[in-house]
């Protein structure tokens, strides 16, 4: 379930990326939507959507952790336009925004791809981590 609503909160970003009319914004966005996708070959394993395969869960949980290194750098400017969900509280606290990137860095590189169990934890301590920046910057 907690996998499930991990890839729901990016599923529609690569529509509203082609919708935004700021080249920076629209960039940033279509890094959130990779996010997503390498979220969502994990969450499809503890789901039962498809077979669970460690290397391909190590695969994607590297790519996770090189791509979440990328979000602070993502919202350095203050770009906004009218298709982003990315709030104004992002640069009026960039602090705690940082250390929630970074600590969704870090449960991604903490990910344990060697069994199911262990990716099902991880990605539960990596939905937290994304949900504690969701509720607080994203509308």
């Amino acid at each position: 379930m907690l996998a499930a609503l991990l890839v729901a909160s990016v599923a529609a970003v690569p529509v509203r990326a082609q919708q935004a009319s700021n080249p920076v914004v629209a960039e940033r966005m279509r890094l959130m939507s990779d996010i997503g996708a390498a979220s969502k070959i994990m969450g499809d394993m503890v789901s039962g959507r498809s077979a669970f395969d460690a290397a391909r869960a190590a695969q994607a949980a590297s790519t996770l952790a090189q791509l979440s290194s990328r979000v602070p750098d993502a919202f350095t400017a203050n770009e906004t336009d009218p298709a982003s969900e990315a709030l104004p509280s992002i640069w009026a606290n960039w602090s705690t925004f940082t250390a929630r990137a970074d600590a969704m860095r870090t449960a991604a590189q903490n990910i344990d791809t060697s069994s199911e169990g262990g990716l099902r934890a991880g990605l539960a301590e990596l939905g937290g981590a994304c949900r504690a920046c969701h509720t607080t910057f994203r509308e």
